[in-house]
């Protein structure tokens, strides 16, 4: 009787050093924010190459101020961004540059025009920028230059005051719906967007095609910026 008696004293201690077991801290995993809009693929890729556990955060938009404020420990950005950031940071930080950006014109494949180049977006086309910065300003400038080599000031405000007043420019977050892609009304003619944006689209169905603007275009490397060091496996990064 006395060892039955003993046997829910056992059972009650061998619960208790198993909770303690499981509530062991751990060091904890480094937070990444990185841009939701596009999924998870490359920060996917990011937590099987780090050596360190690495927790992601996606946001929509406003990824800077989160790694300024030290609310996330590295950041998805592009290589000008980073630049910014290293010349004036009193602190070391650390910048891995993984992937190139290039911006390419997604065209339906019912345009009205054969678009290869800028210079096809000046008439009977409409065309869609993105509207969140910096793809918005990025968009804008590469557009601005492939049209005119050496463009002024007014000009380029001329041409996009008529490209508005034609009704042929607007401006759309993304990702695009399919209602936007695949619908009759308010749908464009040209995408302009990097090209790891046109072709998820594309995989996901979009009836588009890649043209990479014959007069050249902007390429960007884009990676992680961090407060503290990462360690990747030496196995190149890919998805």
């Amino acid at each position: 009787m006395g060892h039955l008696r003993q046997l829910p004293l056992c059972a009650a201690g061998l619960f208790a050093l198993l909770a303690l077991l499981l509530y062991i801290p751990r060091a904890d995993a480094l937070t990444v924010a990185y841009d939701q809009n596009y999924g998870t693929a490359y920060v996917n890729v990011l937590r099987r190459a780090s050596v360190e556990p690495l927790e992601a955060q996606g946001y929509a938009r406003r990824l800077l101020e989160l790694f300024q404020d030290r609310r996330a420990d590295a950041v998805e950005v592009y290589d000008f961004q980073a630049e910014q950031f290293l010349r004036g940071a009193a602190e070391e930080l650390y910048w891995y540059p993984h992937y190139f950006a290039v911006l390419v014109l997604a065209v339906r494949e019912d345009c009205p025009v054969a678009v290869q180049g800028w210079k096809d977006l000046r008439e009977n086309v409409h065309i869609v920028l993105p509207d969140a910065s910096p793809e918005r300003e990025i968009a804008t400038l590469a557009m601005t230059r492939g049209i005119s080599p050496a463009p002024r000031s007014e000009e380029t405000l001329r041409l996009f005051n008529r490209l508005r007043r034609e009704g042929r420019l607007s401006y759309r977050s993304l990702p695009l719906s399919d209602s936007e892609l695949k619908g009759e009304k308010q749908r464009g003619d040209v995408y302009v967007l990097f090209s790891y944006q046109a072709e998820q689209l594309i995989r996901a169905g979009a009836p588009l095609r890649i043209a990479l603007p014959e007069e050249g275009t902007l390429v960007f490397s884009k990676g992680v910026l961090s407060h503290k060091p990462l360690q990747f496996h030496p196995e190149p990064l890919a998805a």
